[in-house]
């Protein structure tokens, strides 16, 4: 008796051992495209959160500037001064160069000794830039100095109001 062995060996199509060239293509082309929406969705993100710092600094820095003219107008007293040539100043007034000129209580000292404790205070416009000025004495001589801090700059204009 011959014995036969038959050895069946599956073939195997090319097609099944890998992808083809144009499925790769493809391939590539989709993972570009969601690429490019990505960087260009990240890209926007981080635009816009830049633009979003610069306003929140900006809308801080105004915030800060309107509390220290509202401070002041709130300890606000009724002492008129002398300026630097003599002549009798009120209390509160619009200056001619469009300076709100007034006298308050100096801070953190309790209002029963705002009559011993005062400072004169103006906001000047120069050149787009809002300033506060500080006086330490409110009757001057023209030698006194005085503190001077920026609090907007860039301004197109100010203008003041009041009864």
């Amino acid at each position: 008796m011959s014995a036969s062995v038959r050895i069946s060996r599956r073939r195997r199509s090319c097609s099944s051992t890998g992808f083809t060239l144009l499925e790769l293509l493809v391939a590539m082309a989709v993972f570009s495209i969601l690429s490019i929406t990505a960087y260009n969705g990240l890209r926007n993100f981080i635009t816009a959160q830049a633009i979003l710092e610069d306003s929140e600094a900006e809308f801080s820095t105004i915030q800060k500037a309107v509390t220290t003219i509202e401070r002041d107008l709130k300890s606000a007293i009724t002492r008129s001064i002398r300026d630097e040539l003599g002549d009798d100043v009120a209390a509160m007034r619009l200056a001619p160069d469009n300076a709100l000129e007034l006298t308050r209580k100096r801070p953190g000292v309790p209002i029963e000794f705002n009559l011993v404790d005062m400072v004169r205070v103006d906001y000047v416009i120069v050149d787009g830039i809002l300033s506060r000025r500080v006086w330490d004495v409110l009757d001057r001589v023209p030698e006194t100095g005085y503190e001077e801090t920026v609090l907007l700059s860039d301004l197109d204009d100010v203008s003041w109001s009041f009864y």
